[in-house]
């Protein structure tokens, strides 16, 4: 073998790793990028499988009555009755170790009621002596007194609690007896009247109480200082309340529930219809529930089925047939607890976080206080049984608002720096400024937002109108400049031309802008539009400066990239170098130029910093670009951290990421499929 076939041999060996290395190392971005989509999918999949029952175990309890359960799985108090009258509270992880034991006399009433995840005991007298005992981590103690006479009339009773309000119904032979009392003043007790005939809800929460009888719903504040009466299509069943007391089911006999919500209109608070679920032929609910913490509630009816339902959108998610009916139950996270006679029934619901619907997501709902179906996006909430709104239109609208404001400020400014620096100008100029404007892009965006927010803002809040007519004006200025610059860049030395346009376009931008400064601010002040810096012309102008070295960059090379013996072609023929650019260049550059605006939207679009440090973040679902607004990439920057792992923000929020990553991907296809097509129409042999 001769040495310089050792040599080819030696270079094809390097040649062979070094490209399987490239392979090796290209695989494994593709592999990467297969990782980060399973991932992302895998987070978001919950939102897309429905929560269904589980039967996890059942306590046994054959010489024990059972009140009321607490999240006995986790420590949670067991409530039962106690020889001879009273009630044991007890721990079943330690073999039903009674941890605390309340004996009253067998004349005294003892009821247990549940509110926000907190159980009380009703202890009242045969006098009318009441005294309310919390029994978990509460454990504050409201005495007072009811009329006796009132109290020994009792055929039936009723307790119902949302602090600071108690409300306890005493049904007499001849009238429904409300007392209300304030935990801040329990010596001031007031008491309502009632017929027996009407059926009555305590409304706690809302100080009112809800009466029906035939097709006749009447809502009545306490004191009975107003009234409102609504008239239903069939007759009435029941009514049901959940713990924050703002919405209302309803069952007639034509075998619907429906969700009644409170409204503010004008001051005064309506419950109106929003949606129905429809059960059985002569099927009737017993009770309806909420979870604390998410969108979910169960219906359980007459006949043993317990419907598990959207609450805010009414969709049926699962549906279970039991074998009894239980005597009461509690919910505590996943975990629902059934009580039986002897024994408890544990249900575990698994994926709670699927609640959350795509309908739910995207379609508007009609939340309590709102007059009618909105898109909102509301994360916090200042008490248990708050409704979760993950509504993602307004945090889209105001990705794509910011996007769009931004391409209006960036496009003219990159594709008419380029056009100047890739046709008009001398290579020496072009050496010079092309550098400059690309080095806007190695600056952080932070940075920019940084600026924008603490220089920009403040200023345009004082001078918003000026900036908005120098923005709308500045074209017509740059036309008048190119009308005369002709004229007097042939009568000045050849040396001196390619100089002077760019001084003169300078210098007529600058004094126009200090005109717009003092005349508009001084004819419009910015009152007149809106009190906020924050909005979106602001996010425009600090994101468009940000994504303009892009389009620049991408755009100039397209430009630049023209063959000459096209353009010297035209210049041949007789056309202008205005003529050429119009009907030569933008033609044959057209698929790069598209690509850079696509790329910079994308860009734009996915922007993370200055849409969070300059917009406001309000989740707004409107245009009007002088409102805020809340991107995707906002958002996931805001809520991730506070997220729990596995919850329906979680999910949510992976959702998010899912959307983006698919929203770039399509605009980056869409942008090299139209690149590819437009050169094949304008392609050069």
């Amino acid at each position: 073998m001769t040495a310089l076939s050792q040599q080819y041999d030696q270079r094809m060996r390097k040649d062979t790793r070094i490209r399987r290395l490239v392979t090796l190392f290209g695989g494994g971005i593709l592999v990467l990028l297969l990782v980060i989509v399973w991932h992302l999918v895998s987070q978001t999949a919950p939102l897309f499988i429905s929560p269904s029952f589980e039967k996890a175990q059942t306590f046994d309890f054959p010489d024990r009555i059972v009140l009321s359960v607490g999240d006995i799985l986790e420590d949670g108090l067991l409530v039962q009755q106690a020889s001879p009258c009273g009630i044991e509270t007890a721990q079943v992880s330690e073999q039903n170790k009674v941890v605390d034991r309340i004996l009253k006399p067998c004349t005294h009433s003892l009821s247990i009621r549940e509110e926000r995840d907190q159980r009380w005991l009703f202890d009242i007298s045969a006098n009318g002596q009441v005294r309310i005992q919390g029994i978990d981590g509460d454990n504050a103690t409201y005495a007072f007194a009811l009329p006796e006479t009132d109290w020994q009339q009792r055929l039936e009773t009723d307790y119902a609690i949302s602090l600071p309000h108690i409300a306890i119904r005493v049904t007499t032979a001849s009238q429904h007896l409300i007392f209300w009392v304030d935990t801040r003043r329990l010596t001031d007790i007031h008491k309502d009247e009632y017929p027996a005939s009407d059926a009555v809800v305590l409304l706690p929460g809302q100080q009112k109480v809800v009466t029906f009888q035939g097709r006749k719903i009447a809502l009545t504040e306490r004191g009975r200082e107003s009234r409102q009466t609504y008239q239903h299509d069939y007759p009435i069943n029941w009514i049901g309340r959940i713990e924050n007391s703002r919405s209302l089911y309803v069952s007639d006999r034509s075998g619907k529930v429906e969700r009644w919500v409170v409204v503010n209109k004008s001051g005064r608070f309506e419950y109106v219809k929003t949606y129905s679920l429809f059960l059985e032929d002569n099927e009737q609910p017993l009770t309806v529930q909420a979870h604390a913490n998410t969108n979910a509630g169960f219906v359980l009816t007459d006949m043993g089925r317990l419907i598990l339902f959207n609450r805010v959108s009414g969709e049926l998610l699962d549906i279970i047939q039991l074998v009894d009916i239980p005597i009461s139950w509690s919910w505590y996270g996943n975990r629902l607890y059934l009580v039986y006679p002897g024994k408890v029934d544990v249900w575990t619901i698994n994926n709670l976080a699927g609640v959350n619907t795509p309908t739910s997501l995207f379609v508007p709902q009609w939340y309590e206080g709102y007059l009618g179906p909105e898109h909102v996006y509301q994360t916090s909430s200042g008490r248990d049984f708050n409704e979760a709104k993950y509504a993602l239109i307004p945090l889209l609208m105001g990705s794509l608002k910011a996007a769009l404001a931004a391409l209006v400020v960036a496009i003219p400014v990159s594709i008419g720096a380029a056009i100047y620096t890739g046709f008009f100008t001398t290579r020496r100029w072009r050496k010079s400024i092309k550098p400059a404007i690309e080095m806007l892009e190695a600056v952080p965006s932070v940075v920019i937002g940084f600026i924008a927010a603490v220089a920009l803002a403040p200023v345009a809040d004082k001078l918003l109108t000026s900036l908005l007519l120098f923005i709308v004006t500045l074209p017509l200025l740059l036309f008048v400049v190119a009308l005369f610059q002709h004229r007097i860049a042939v009568k000045m030395p050849t040396r001196l031309r390619f100089g002077a346009d760019i001084a003169a376009i300078t210098l007529c931008t600058l004094v126009w802008a200090g005109l717009s400064l003092y005349v508009a601010d001084s004819v419009m002040p910015i009152e007149i539009f809106s009190g906020s810096s924050k909005t979106t012309l602001i996010v425009a102008i600090a994101l468009g400066l940000a994504i303009s070295s892009t389009i620049y960059t991408l755009a100039e090379d397209a430009i630049e990239s023209v063959p000459s013996g096209l353009k010297n072609a035209s210049f041949a023929l007789g056309a202008t170098r205005l003529q050429t650019l119009r009907n030569i260049v933008l033609r044959v550059a057209m698929p790069g130029l598209i690509a850079a605006v696509m790329l910079g939207f994308g860009r734009a679009f996915g922007e993370t910093m200055i849409v969070l440090m300059v917009t406001g973040n309000t989740p707004i679902p409107s245009w009007d670009l002088f409102e805020s607004l809340r991107a995707l990439t906002a958002n996931i920057a805001i809520e991730l951290p506070e997220a729990d792992t596995g919850g329906a923000l979680y999910s949510v929020l992976f959702f998010t990421a899912l959307t983006l990553f698919i929203f770039t991907f399509i605009v980056n296809t869409v942008a090299e499929w139209l690149r590819y097509g437009m050169r094949e129409k304008v392609k050069y042999d």
